[in-house]
């Protein structure tokens, strides 16, 4: 009582993609009790982009013209398509191994959303932080491959170490400022270091 409000902020990391359901319980001043549940879906960096591949398909079945292409542009960055060929998306990319390359798609895909939104008035920011979040997945699981094979590091090695570091920390301050084409360019930028370490 008393018509206060508030906010709750938990953290919590979860390793292995599935759903799970979290429950909030929340017990005020005067003993009251209430409680809520939602189920939080957690992806990994394929699963991530397949799942924006899903939702471009649900506004492609009812894009026309200008909009239906705008939108074909971004999907085809992600699912292959490019120049014809159906092996060069993202997904391929990752599934082959090539995770430099596999940022990089996903980089033009954020801009190609971006500019998919101005030509169909759709907002398509989730989408573009999705794969922006993907991006940073695979820059950090580069990264810890790269620690990795440099354990212990030589000094040099140390230096490259760091320079993948501050590119994380630069991309998760540019996520966190919702821009997401320049944090997936600094993924870009500490994968392509990390792979070359291992």
């Amino acid at each position: 009582t008393g018509g206060l409000t508030g906010h709750v902020s938990e953290a919590h990391a979860y390793l292995v993609p599935a759903d799970y359901s979290v429950m909030l319980n929340v017990l005020d001043d005067d003993g009251g009790l209430a409680d809520t549940t939602t189920t939080v879906r957690v992806l990994d960096a394929r699963s991530a982009i397949v799942d924006v591949i899903a939702r471009l398909d649900v506004l492609l079945a009812g894009a026309t013209d200008a909009a239906r292409t705008a939108l074909l542009a971004a999907r085809d960055l992600l699912d292959g398509n490019i120049m014809g060929a159906s092996t060069n998306g993202a997904v391929d990319k990752l599934d082959g191994g090539d995770l430099a390359a596999a940022v990089l798609r996903l980089q033009q895909a954020i801009d190609a959303l971006r500019k998919a939104g101005v030509v169909t008035g759709f907002d398509t920011s989730d989408m573009q932080a999705t794969l922006a979040l993907a991006a940073y997945s695979i820059a950090v699981e580069a990264q810890a491959d790269a620690i990795a094979a440099n354990t212990p590091p030589s000094s040099g090695e140390k230096r490259q170490l760091t320079r993948i570091q501050s590119y994380l920390t630069s991309g998760a301050t540019l996520l966190a400022a919702k821009d997401w084409v320049r944090a997936a360019s600094k993924f870009h930028d500490a994968v392509q270091l990390a792979v070359s370490m291992f």
